[in-house]
């Protein structure tokens, strides 16, 4: 057995273990853990209080069915993450800051700056994810 070999057991059994208790139904985590903090701290500034009752990370997953899709949004949450700190608004990155600064920032990026398909790009998954 070849070291890479090793490798792909030691990931299948952590994704087995991980995914134990889910059923069929259940589809994989579509973010990995930054791109999911972002997306989640997103969505709280533009859903109502109310809508954070179940997990929008993983009601995005029918929402990605390619890769390519998924590659897309977290390159765009990136950005946005880091967008505070680029544009020289803040020193935090955009997870860090308060909800309703949160909200004004992600308005002011989807009305006008360099990072306006960015912020459509995620936009859209949050309303998809948020009906």
């Amino acid at each position: 057995m070849s070291r890479a070999d090793g490798l792909r057991d030691r990931g299948a059994a952590r994704l087995a273990t991980v995914n134990a208790g889910a059923d069929a139904s259940d589809a994989p985590w579509p973010l990995p853990p930054r791109a999911a903090r972002t997306f989640y701290n997103v969505a709280d500034a533009w859903l109502p209080p109310d809508a954070g009752a179940r997990d929008l990370v993983a009601a995005l997953a029918p929402h990605l069915p390619e890769a390519a899709a998924r590659t897309r949004l977290v390159r765009a949450l990136a950005w946005l993450e880091w967008s505070p700190r680029l544009l020289l608004h803040s020193s935090r990155s955009l997870s860090w800051l308060p909800r309703e600064e949160r909200r004004a920032w992600l308005d002011r990026l989807e009305r006008r700056g360099p990072f306006r398909r960015a912020t459509a790009r995620v936009h859209g998954a949050v309303r998809q994810v948020g009906r």
